[in-house]
């Protein structure tokens, strides 16, 4: 999970790398903003041309879309994890509410996972965060090796303002859909956010759902109306 997660950092800031050195060169087949023609974007054996473009890089989608000269209104939300041996493994998962920190049996290992930080910076990594999460899970994992956990691991959630994913076309550029804010549900909505996604491309979303997700522009007049944009 953590190389899936800077594979697609990585990607997500070549392309924003890539087109912000594009930008006003302009490119054949380009079209401009909301105009025809085929949209153009890097992928890692070249660029690749199609109608539609869907923006779909997590939190790092926020770099993207400001190359495009949108700012989303979405933050880092990250939470960490690690693996530790344990002589007694819970056949369970274990949720002690207040120890904000869930112990989960996997293997020989237990991994522990917690934590809600919120930062600028999706990818910093703070020692100091799985130091808490060891303090708070040890009263419930008497016998673990807490000084030889492995898979230290951080992975930034897409939190939004209101909850709920942002899914839709970028306000001033319907060719390009955004698809991302999933905040703490993970890959659950992943088959529903497919079809809606799928929907758009084809014209046959469900236009109520489409309505609930649908990113809009927060205008400078009324900040705080719109959901997730602003140019």
């Amino acid at each position: 999970m953590g190389r899936g997660f800077r594979a697609v950092r990585g990607h997500a800031r070549r392309a924003a790398a890539a087109r912000r050195g594009r930008a006003g060169r302009g490119r054949s087949g380009d079209g401009g903003p909301g105009g025809r023609g085929s949209r153009r974007g890097p992928y890692h054996r070249g660029d690749l041309l199609g109608g539609r473009v869907v923006i779909a890089a997590g939190v790092w989608s926020r770099e993207v879309c400001a190359s495009l000269g949108v700012r989303i209104e979405m933050a880092a939300g990250k939470g960490y994890s690690f693996s530790v041996p344990a002589e007694s493994v819970p056949k369970r998962l274990v949720h002690p509410c207040s120890a904000k920190a869930v112990p989960a049996p996997l293997g020989k290992g237990v991994p522990v996972a917690g934590t809600m930080e919120f930062d600028r910076d999706p990818d910093r990594f703070r020692q100091g965060r799985v130091q808490a999460l060891v303090a708070a899970a040890r009263p419930y994992l008497p016998g673990a090796g807490w000084e030889r956990r492995e898979q230290e691991w951080m992975g930034p959630r897409p939190m939004t303002p209101d909850g709920l994913p942002l899914i839709g076309p970028v306000p001033g550029r319907p060719r390009i859909l955004l698809a991302t804010g999933h905040n703490m549900l993970d890959l659950m909505p992943a088959p529903a956010a497919g079809r809606l996604v799928a929907g758009l491309l084809t014209g046959e979303a469900d236009p109520g759902l489409a309505a609930r997700v649908r990113p809009v522009p927060i205008g400078p007049a009324a900040p705080g109306t719109g959901r997730g944009l602003s140019g």
